[in-house]
């Protein structure tokens, strides 16, 4: 089954726009040369209805404990996952030892996969201090070592130590002097706000998300402006390729596996969208002003991870920034007018 891929979030494309005053979709074609649009406005779309559940406060909550959270020694239990516990490791392969996983008063996190072998985590539980455990274990086939990649591997495990992770209490003199909150009370809403306002920006993408697929499902493609394909292929390839290598998968079928198409048929429906956008944008007259780029600026520049918008736009070119922008108010005019069925 093929996977739909759409163009969402800030996307930096080589196709770029001109601007003079106002930015809006001018370019060398008729976009609707190439693309015939269909239903675009109306579009009927389910999102799930907002609400946060008290286990999904209460998760939150403990989560944002883990940063106060300690750890006191424990020898009436077993190992539980989260526990801090210190172990001598040996590690053999044919009775061999297996060079980095041979050391003592080795400190590690339950559950932090510092041990790199699948089920070592698993294995561990429930060994109390100054049990030795044998656990049988298969070292991964890309282990750094090629020789002994995919063996059998026998660990050798004393437990020497124990430590459970204890969290704060949480009463209002925590909350008042750690976290900067009134009351108890006062903290559980204001956690309850924002996953709400986290939940309402997750509905929303997911709204601009279906509405934009079922728009390119109703367009029909005509064509596409000569080297255009081409050109984006290239840059696909550069992208893919370094991914491609790192699963050692060619890079052709990287996409397949990702994506279920080709790189030709991705470039082509990547194509597609943005011919798709630009006409919208010219039949709606949809236009970016420049008091709305002055604005979005800083919003983008941090999804890049940076508060510097003279850098960003230095490193991306403010026509590429602006037509991400052009690109995302259209998909968003889109989602406006949809019609929102709520599960």
């Amino acid at each position: 089954m093929k996977r739909k891929f759409t163009l969402l979030g800030i996307t930096l494309s080589i196709f770029l726009l001109t601007s003079c005053g106002s930015y809006k979709a001018t370019k060398d074609y008729d976009p609707n040369q190439f693309v015939k649009l269909g239903e675009y406005k109306g579009i009927e779309v389910t999102i799930d209805s907002i609400e946060v559940t008290e286990e999904e406060i209460e998760d939150r909550i403990s989560s944002d404990l883990e940063e106060y959270s300690t750890y006191e020694a424990t020898t009436t239990r077993g190992i539980k996952k989260t526990d801090k516990i210190n172990i001598d490791l040996q590690g053999t392969v044919d009775g061999e030892l297996v060079n980095g996983f041979t050391t003592v008063n080795y400190e590690l996190t339950v559950g932090g996969n510092q041990i790199p072998v699948d089920g070592f985590d698993e294995e561990i539980l429930g060994y109390q201090t100054g049990d030795t455990a044998i656990i049988n274990l298969v070292l991964p086939e890309d282990f750094t070592d090629p020789t002994i990649a995919g063996k059998d591997i026998v660990f050798t495990v004393k437990i020497n130590s124990i430590q459970e992770k204890i969290l704060p209490a949480l009463t209002d003199d925590f909350v008042k002097s750690t976290l900067d909150y009134k009351t108890l009370e006062e903290y559980k809403e204001t956690t309850k706000e924002i996953l709400t306002s986290e939940e309402e920006a997750a509905v929303e993408l997911a709204k601009i998300s279906d509405a934009w697929i079922k728009v390119m499902d109703n367009v029909e493609r005509l064509g596409y402006p000569e080297g255009q394909v081409e050109a984006q292929i290239e840059q696909l390839k550069a992208q893919f390729d370094v991914y491609a290598s790192i699963n050692k998968v060619e890079t052709e079928e990287f996409v397949q596996n990702m994506y279920g198409v080709t790189i030709e048929e991705y470039a082509q429906t990547m194509i597609a969208q943005i011919l798709t956008i630009e006409a919208i944008a010219i039949k709606e007259d949809i236009q970016l002003s420049s008091s709305e780029y002055k604005k979005l600026l800083p919003k983008y520049a941090a999804l890049y991870g940076t508060d510097d918008t003279e850098a960003f736009v230095e490193k991306h070119g403010e026509a590429k920034i602006k037509e991400a922008m052009l690109w995302d108010k259209v998909k968003e005019f889109v989602a406006d007018a949809a019609v929102v069925i709520n599960e």
